[in-house]
């Protein structure tokens, strides 16, 4: 699996025991370095040389995992500098006056494409023009928001970029370009003018995505919404076409009245939503009082039925799509949209339902909501439930398992160069377990019979004290790092510490036996290296040498506390029976 961590059990050539023994104490623990070292790549390597550079003593497995985590965050701040972060007030400030433009944006275009002629309509260009540079503005604001994926924010400007380009940066620059003011001519006709207006109507889909991103909050209300806006929109469809007015025959008061032919049209709009021949209403008036004063000036020629008339079968069948989708939609919103989102929703319910009945503190019931809600945006359970889908055949599960976790574990430096085949096995029996901030992960006294690995988020090994208060804390471990190793060196030892979540995240859990069933007895070692390395850590060591008296693992022949533990060559080999 892993060549470079030695052979267990090789005994050294006679002419090293001198040294050996001589330089037990001084060697070991850079042996121990040595070990934990293999299977690292260069990036890592390179940060276990610089610390080696700027300190006299050993560098430890957990010093390197926090200047990796130092150096990325190093990077993620200096990204950062001009980035919005989710959750900002700047952000939240925008996305707010956006969602204000966009609302003002939908309901304004169709109006503008349809009552180009009233002179009211064109007083408002000003505002066009403003609406226009706002929606530029939000496309280039977008490339500088920083997103979140996983529990994680992403930072690196080319993965956002990248994102923006995959998803909405073509659609949103065919919606929000100035197309009209920089094709029209004086020569173009009003037709084609108000052809050059019709992108923007699509400013709509900016809305949808605002209202996708929170759709856990909307219910069918949002529906009613949606269908109320179509019917404005077909009003000015219908407005369009049927009226071919100009702003000199408005003057001369020859076009309808703007609010009687949009309330016209919007009864028309949603008639025919409903697969109704109601669009007759806006026409048949209009030849009945052809030499009236508020009659419209049609200029239409003798075909002109034969459009009005397919204009009303399309407008029928989407109608009929429409209303499908409606109440598709309403279904969905009853059932909370879909299973994932419906199980938050069933969670909240019942935390609800239980303060009613119980008495739970309000900073509980806070901390209960915050975790369910960070449990919906990462989507752990969703993960769960598809690996335990039984109808998956073992590659499937173990290829999509490596897929959810490989890369995980992969940031804890011995196994980023671990083999592809041994961390699919591995990642077929790995748990997930969230975690909230200030949330108790392992409690003193406890039997050890798990490997935590962080995978996101900060946790907090403390020492335990009376009545259960949280004590001092002795580190912090990061993304990368893992606990919960002595496990694997005492077994059925108890935890001696405390281990609370520094921020909300979620951890991979493997037992004990997996892993000693899976890895080669060279990677148990290096991890049980880690341990001893921690036992050695000031600090650490009065905590783990109780562990290690209280367990009995330690020789009665020798007053040492570390006896019956290996000891390594110059080499780096461990020693049996040293």
């Amino acid at each position: 699996m892993m060549a470079s961590f030695g052979m267990p059990g090789r005994v050294p050539d006679s002419e090293d025991e001198a040294l050996r023994d001589a330089a037990a104490g001084e060697n070991s623990s850079s042996a121990l370095q040595k070990r934990w070292c293999s299977g690292m790549k260069r990036n890592s390597e390179m940060i276990v040389q610089e610390l080696s550079a700027e300190k006299d003593s050993e560098v430890t497995f957990d010093e390197v995992v926090t200047a990796r985590k130092e150096r990325s965050q190093q990077y993620k701040r200096k990204q950062m500098r001009f980035l919005l972060l989710p959750g900002s007030r700047e952000l939240n400030f925008w996305r707010a006056s956006m969602v204000v433009v966009v609302l003002l944006a939908v309901v304004l275009a169709p109006l503008e494409m349809a009552f180009s002629y009233s002179r009211t309509i064109s007083s408002l260009t000003w505002l066009y023009r403003l609406i226009d540079i706002l929606f530029i503005l939000d496309m280039i604001i977008t490339f500088n928001v920083a997103t979140t994926s996983h529990g994680r924010l992403e930072t690196k400007r080319k993965t956002l970029a990248m994102n923006y380009a995959r998803t909405w940066l073509v659609p949103d620059f065919f919606i929000n370009f100035p197309w009209d003011l920089v094709l029209q001519g004086p020569g173009k006709t009003r037709k084609i003018a108000k052809i050059l207006k019709l992108p923007k109507v699509f400013r709509v889909t900016r809305l949808l995505r605002a209202a996708g991103e929170e759709a856990h909050y909307f219910g069918t209300a949002a529906n009613i919404c949606g269908i109320l806006l179509m019917g404005h929109y077909l009003s000015c469809i219908w407005v369009m076409l049927l009226i071919d007015c100009t702003i000199e025959l408005d003057a001369q008061q020859l076009c309808p009245d703007m609010l009687t032919a949009y309330l016209q049209g919007l009864s028309v709009g949603l008639a025919t939503l409903g697969g109704s021949d109601g669009w007759m209403r806006f026409i048949l008036p209009v030849e009945n009082e052809a030499n009236s004063v508020n009659s419209v000036n049609f200029e239409w020629p003798a075909q002109y039925g034969a459009l009005t008339d397919l204009t009303a079968a399309l407008s029928c069948l989407m109608g009929f799509v429409l209303l499908g989708m409606l109440f598709s939609n309403l279904a969905h919103a009853m059932d909370r949209r879909h299973s994932h989102t419906r199980l938050f929703h069933a969670r909240v319910a019942n935390l609800q339902a239980a303060a009613n009945q119980h008495q739970i503190p309000k900073e509980l019931y806070s901390r209960i909501k915050r975790h369910y809600y960070y449990v919906w945006s990462c989507g752990s359970d969703t993960s769960k439930a598809i690996l335990a889908d039984a109808t998956l055949s073992l590659d499937l599960r173990r290829e999509l398992a490596y897929c959810f976790y490989g890369d995980i574990l992969k940031q804890v430096p011995f196994l980023e160069m671990v083999d592809k085949h041994f961390l699919q096995q591995l990642c077929e029996f790995v748990e997930i377990e969230i975690f909230a901030a200030q949330d108790r992960i392992i409690c003193a006294g406890d039997v050890g019979t798990e490997l935590y690995f962080v995978a996101v988020g900060e946790v907090e090994v403390v020492l335990p004290q009376p009545k259960h208060e949280k004590g001092p804390v002795i580190k912090i471990l990061h993304e990368g790092s893992f606990f919960g190793e002595l496990g694997l060196l005492f077994p059925d030892s108890k935890h001696k510490v405390d281990v609370y979540g520094a921020t909300a995240g979620w951890l991979l859990v493997v037992p004990r036996g997996t892993l000693e069933t899976l890895c080669t007895e060279e990677l148990l070692e290096t991890f049980r290296f880690v341990a001893l390395e921690r036992i050695r850590k000031p600090g650490w060591v009065d905590q783990a040498d109780v562990s290690i008296r209280s367990t009995g693992s330690t020789s009665q022949e020798s007053g040492s506390d570390l006896e019956g533990i290996p000891t390594w060559d110059l080499k780096g080999y461990p020693v049996v029976g040293a």
